[in-house]
Order: structure tokens, then sequence, then C-alpha cells
């Protein structure tokens, strides 16, 4: 029984560094940097074509009748 819970914290702690080093990581990240990053993937008509995405227009009004 002993051997199971050392076990089971040995992985709790295991994932409370990882968990750790990506919060850390995410901290050090530029506020600047971490904000065009967000731009840039929640704004894909920004893309550039070449990177070979279609940016589509939105249907007319009444194309659908």
């Amino acid at each position: 029984m002993s051997e199971i819970g050392r076990r089971l914290v040995r992985s709790g702690a295991y994932a409370l560094l990882a968990t750790g080093f990506v919060l850390a990581c995410s901290l050090l990240l530029p506020a600047e940097e971490a904000a065009t990053q967000t731009a840039t993937w929640s704004a894909p008509a920004q893309l550039s074509a070449s990177a070979g995405s279609t940016v589509l227009d939105p249907p007319d009004p009444g194309a659908g009748r």
C-alpha cells in the first residue's frame, strides 16, 4: 500500500512541476509578443496570401432563396 502511495505522490509532484514550468514560461513571454500572437490567431482575414489560405466573402443576404 505504501508503494502505491509513493507512486501517487511522485506522479502528483511531476504534474505540479510540469504545470509550474508551463506557467513560468507563459509569464516570461513579453506582453507585446503575446498580444501579437493572439491577434494573429484571432484575425484570419489578416493572414498573408502566401500562407495558402483563402479568405471567403460572406454570402449575399438573399442568396439562399
